[in-house]
């Protein structure tokens, strides 16, 4: 999976959303990260370059990937 462009690409749509729409945002790719019932090494590293892409900061974005896997039983 190439996804080289993705950080411009997060940074154009992170430039419209607001607080609630990253959190959103980012909640919905741990939502499919968490789709097989565990969120790898490699997922959550991903998912935390998808949230730093968007301008949140690390503790925000672990704080909205915990409650997602947690919510998802992962």
């Amino acid at each position: 999976l190439d996804v080289s462009g993705l950080p411009g690409q997060l940074a154009m749509l992170a430039s419209v959303l607001n607080d609630h729409g990253r959190e959103g945002f980012l909640a919905g790719c741990t939502r499919v990260a968490a789709a097989d019932g565990v969120i790898t090494d490699g997922e959550r590293a991903l998912l935390e370059n998808v949230a730093s892409s968007l301008g949140m900061t690390p503790a925000h974005a672990r704080g909205v990937i915990a409650q997602v896997a947690e919510q998802a039983g992962t």
